[in-house]
Parts: structure tokens; C-alpha cells; sequence
């Protein structure tokens, strides 16, 4: 079986950016938001939308006057009439119209002002076509086909008018084409001008539907049967390719069968959200019996578990010991693992909202296996201070009565609660510019350079071990290199929890240059420390070198679907210069 997805699949820049306003609002305000009318045709999606207090109103008359509440105007605007009527009732509106929407608004209001009556190509009911009709102060009339294109212009009277046709923007262009030549063949250019307004996004989506019901055995049309967009996508595949599937949901597909060499399209509405369209797709992977795929699902809870992450730290813990010409004990990289393990387990499990943003299907298996997740979070935390503990017993000789790994440990653990649940002062500072990066690289930092160095087994002076200077170094850099790479796929979702990182305040390819100058600036250290001493500094140079050809490829690595492949990739600078130490240590020996 093999899957073929549509590259418009889901959601649409207007209804992105609806949702993107939706949830920032209700997240700052931590009040209930309203829309008239479903926000998005989809609900699966608004049934998501009312976790966060994002509610849907069928008339405006039902919004609550007495609350004063905020009061989303969704993708397909409303007329100037019922705009009014909601800014008596709302203490706060926040416009979503579409910038699409809003042009075609702007195109009837001034061609009515010049005294153009208005056609508007589209479904009458259609809560767009409806916002449309209270600009056409110059009389108006709807036409959804051919039929009533010609009824219309077979009456002499309307032949007459100056007429500006338009259309709704998610509305088939086929349609519009075939009705745009019959009004063109019945009327003079004086008389008439015809937009296209059916959005770029639709044509392309409908394109691709069609392309791929030509080419592929099935084609599935994933989204709400409320979705007037989506509808056409499924009468064009299904008049193409008979095996054309309709898919609300993954229970869906539990009467399809599929042949063994069958080829699936996929495509989706523009209110079809992405973590509807991954289940949809994981669900039709479980089908294939490759042997990646096997691979995937046996690695999948230890990457829902941020046990990846944790490796990392402790790889990351070992290098760095390498480096320095410390010695490689087990329970410094162990204490680093359980903690980066433990304390993302812990944001996850305490901020759901956020996490059913940035990874819907890990938020499924974190509300499906709380409980089991809970006790291991509680574990991985409580073998991190057990290894604080067993450090600071064994280095009491070198430094007498003082506990400071484990103060260390307890500090990080409090630092970082307090961050996540946004406690004390450190509610104000969340809001500086790159402020989530520069503490989950400081915490790695910590976790991997801090315990081993509070525990006094570095050399006493830089001239001990040439490798020690790049060492800090790279304590930050390679957990840098991970945090902006994982940062770079949720940047969206970042921006709406208003969470500061370097991609968010700085852009992502401000982000990418910071990152190669960091690399380039450890490259070159790295180099200068090998012409006095080798040592271990060519593994370091690299791995180093590793990340920035990946820096090269950022773009499409962060849009990897495979979360498996993702962090075997993202890891690969550290596999790289563990690999490249360990040879010449053996060469050496």
C-alpha cells in the first residue's frame, strides 16, 4: 500500500489564521470566546476549539449581552448590518474575516457605489454568500449554475444593468468559468466586469484532488460534510474515480478495505485540521506491513515518552566528559537523562492545551495513559535526585560536606517547574525576546556540564585539558542545536502560548544564521585547541560540521512527519562526534 498525500491538504492561510487569532485570544483573556456560527466547518475541530473555551453561536441574538464577552467574526465575515448588531452585544471583537473575503467585500462595496448591481456566484445559504449580500447596497442576486445564469440573463431588464460578477471564494471553478462566458456572450464589456474571486488556494486544492483521483486506486476526502469546499472536492474525485471515500474521521476507514498494492490519494478541506488528517494517515499505516513502519510503531512510546530527548542529554553528558579528560562515569549522564526526560514528561502532562497543539497524537497518549505516564514522569524525576544524591556521596572526598550536585539537581527541578507552570516573577520574564530557548539550553546546560563540574571532577586549569574550554562550549551548542530544531516545527504553536523563542522573536532564518555563527565560532575554537593538542577535538570538529550540513537542509528537516526520523537526525552531530572520539581513542590506545 502506498499513501499519497496532497500537499494543500488542510487548513487553508485564512482559516490558519482564524484559528491562530482564536486560540492567542483565548489564551491571553482566560475567558470564554464566541463565534457566530462555527468558527470552522469541522466538528471534530470544534470539539477541540471548546477545550479552550472557544464556543460556537448559531445566531448572534444567542451572545451573551450581559458578559460583555469577546466575540470572534470567523473566515467568512458578516455584513455591515450584523457587524453592528455584534459590536452592541461583544466587549471585544476579534476579526477573522479571510483577507480573500474581505477583497471581494471591498470590490462589491465600491462597484455598488458606482451604481453596479451584483452577481454573486455560490451557494445562497452559504454564511460567506449571506456576509456578501450587505455590501451590494446596489441590489443583488445569487446564482449557483448554469440553469440560473441563463434564467437570469434571459430577462431583458437585467441585460440592461451595469453587473459585476463575483464569486463565493471557495465556489467550483469550473462553474464560475462556465457561467463568466455566459454572461460575457449575453453582455457588453461596458456593461459588465467580471472577478475572479474563488481563492488560488481552492483552485489548487481542486487540482490536486482531481490530479490524484486520476492517478492513484482510491482517493480519500478527508473533512466535515458541512464544508462547502470540501463537498466539491468529493463530487470532483468521484467524478473521476468511482472509488472516492468521503472521511470524517479515523472510524471512518474501519469499513474500508484496501488491496495490498492499492494506491492512496489523500487530500482535505480547508477547514480540515492537520492533526485530523496524521491520525487519518497514521491509521492507514498501521495497514502497511513494512518493516520501517514496524520500526516506527516499536520506537513510537518511547518517543511520546521524550525518552529521545533524554538520550540525548545524556550523550551529550558523555561528550562533554570526553572532551575534558574527565572521567565517563555512568551516573553523570544518567542524572541527565532522567531529569530532561522527567521534566518535559512533567510541561506535557501539565499543560495539555499546549500539547494537543504542537503533537495531537501525543496528546492522545498522554490522555489515554495518564496515570502510567504520571507515575513515570514522578520516576524519572525522583532517579534524577537519586543520582544528584549518589554524585554528591562520591565526590564528598574532593568536595567535603557539600551536597552541590544534588542542590543542583533540586534547583533545576525548581527552576523548571516554576517556568512551565509560570509561577512568581518568572511570568514576566517568559515574555523576553528568545527567553524559552535561552532557559531549555541553560537547563541542558546544567543538566549535562553543571553536575559534573559542581562535583569537581573537571581538571583544575584549562591547561589540564585543551578540550575542556570547547566543552562548555558545546555543552550549549549541540542542546541549542536540538531546542531550535524541535522549536522551528512549533513556532506557530509557540506564537499563540506566547512562548518567546529565538524562532518566534527572531524569525526563522535569523534563527538558522544565529545558530551556523555559533557553529562556526565552536568550529573554529575547536580547530584552534587541535593545532596545540589533538586530543579528542577532531570528533568535536565533526560532529560540529555534521550540524551545519543539516543547518543547510533546516527546512525540510523540520517538516519531517516521522518523528522517529526526526530525532535520529537531529541527534546525528552527537552520534558523530561520539563515534569519531571513540575511534581515535582506540587509535590511540
Amino acid at each position: 500500500m502506498k499513501i499519497v498525500l496532497a500537499e494543500s491538504a488542510g487548513f487553508c492561510s485564512g482559516v490558519k489564521e482564524a484559528v491562530n487569532k482564536a486560540l492567542r485570544s483565548s489564551y491571553s483573556l482566560q475567558q470564554p470566546l464566541y463565534s457566530c456560527g462555527e468558527l470552522i466547518h469541522n466538528q471534530k475541530a470544534l470539539e477541540f476549539f471548546q477545550k479552550f473555551n472557544i464556543f460556537s453561536l448559531h445566531k448572534i441574538d444567542e451572545i451573551p449581552a450581559d458578559r460583555k464577552p469577546g466575540v470572534i467574526i470567523r473566515t467568512h465575515g458578516v455584513s455591515p448590518d450584523d457587524y453592528a448588531r455584534i459590536r452592541e452585544k461583544a466587549g471585544l471583537i476579534i476579526n477573522a474575516t479571510c483577507k480573500k473575503v474581505a477583497a471581494v467585500q471591498g470590490s462589491i462595496k465600491k462597484f455598488s457605489r458606482r451604481g453596479y448591481f451584483t452577481v454573486i456566484t455560490g451557494q445562497s445559504n452559504h454564511p460567506e454568500v449571506t456576509g456578501l449580500q450587505g455590501y451590494a447596497t446596489g441590489g443583488f442576486s445569487i446564482i449557483s449554475g448554469k440553469d440560473e445564469a441563463l434564467a437570469f440573463l434571459a430577462d431583458a431588464e437585467n441585460i440592461k444593468k451595469k453587473i459585476l460578477l463575483v464569486s463565493q471564494t471557495t465556489y467550483s471553478v469550473e462553474k464560475f468559468d462556465i457561467i463568466a462566458a455566459l454572461f460575457r456572450e449575453k453582455m457588453t464589456d461596458q456593461n459588465l466586469v467580471v472577478i475572479n474571486t474563488i481563492c488560488a488556494a481552492t483552485r489548487i486544492r481542486q487540482y490536486e484532488a482531481g490530479r490524484l483521483a486520476a492517478d492513484c486506486s482510491h482517493l480519500l476526502v478527508i473533512g466535515d460534510r458541512n464544508s462547502s469546499n470540501t463537498c466539491k472536492l468529493y463530487d470532483i474525485g468521484k467524478a473521476v474515480n468511482p472509488q472516492t471515500y468521503f472521511i470524517e474521521s479515523a472510524d471512518d476507514l474501519k469499513n474500508l478495505e484496501f488491496p495490498v498494492r492499492a494506491v492512496i490519494g489523500i487530500t482535505a478541506g480547508a477547514s480540515a485540521p492537520s492533526w485530523l488528517i496524521s491520525d487519518i494517515v497514521a491509521e492507514l499505516e498501521k495497514r502497511c506491513n513494512s518493516f520501517g513502519k514496524k520500526i516506527q510503531n516499536l520506537f513510537s512510546p518511547l518517543i511520546m515518552l521524550d525518552v529521545f530527548n533524554g538520550l540525548h542529554a545524556g550523550l551529550i553528558s558523555v561528550l562533554v566528559l570526553l572532551l575534558a579528560g574527565a572521567k565517563a562515569g555512568f551516573l553523570f549522564p544518567a542524572a541527565a537523562f532522567f531529569y530532561i526526560c522527567g521534566i518535559y514528561n512533567f510541561h506535557h502532562l501539565t499543560d495539555p492545551a499546549y500539547l494537543s497543539l504542537i503533537d495531537y497524537r501525543k496528546s492522545l497518549f498522554f490522555s489515554r495513559h495518564k496515570k502510567p505516564v504520571a507515575v513515570f514522569t514522578v520516576l524519572m524525576l525522583t532517579l534524577a535526585l537519586t543520582a544528584g544524591s549518589l554524585i554528591s556521596i562520591a565526590s564528598a572526598d574532593r568536595r567535603p560536606a557539600v551536597f552541590l550536585p544534588l542542590i543542583l539537581v533540586c534547583l533545576l527541578l525548581f527552576f523548571s517547574i516554576v517556568y512551565y507552570r509560570r509561577y512568581l516573577i518568572i511570568r514576566y520574564a517568559r515574555r523576553l525576546p528568545g527567553s524559552k530557548t535561552i532557559f531549555e539550553t541553560i537547563v541542558w546546560a546544567l543538566a549535562v556540564l553543571g553536575i559534573p563540574l559542581t562535583a569537581g571532577i573537571f581538571p583544575r586549569r584549562f591547561s589540564g585539558s585543551y578540550g575542556l574550554f570547547p566543552a562548555v562550549l558545546l555543552s550549549f551548542y549541540f542542546p541549542m542545536f536540538k531546542i531550535i530544531f524541535a522549536n522551528l516545527r512549533t513556532v506557530n504553536e509557540d506564537k499563540i502560548f506566547n512562548f518567546e523563542t529565538f524562532a518566534v522573536s527572531l524569525g526563522i532564518g535569523k534563527t538558522i544564521l544565529l545558530l551556523s555563527m555559533a557553529g562556526i565560532a565552536l568550529l573554529l575554537i575547536s580547530a584552534a585547541g587541535m593545532v596545540i593538542k589533538s586530543g579528542t577535538l577532531p570528533g568535536l570538529i565533526a560532529g560540529v560540521l555534521c550540524s551545519l550540513l543539516l543547518l543547510l537542509r533546516v527546512k525540510k528537516i523540520i517538516s519531517i512527519k516521522n518523528s522517529l526520523v526526526f530525532e535520529l537526525i537531529t541527534g546525528l552531530p552527537v552520534y558523530i562526534s561520539l563515534i569519531s572520539i571513540s575511534v581515535l581513542n582506540y587509535i590511540r590506545e
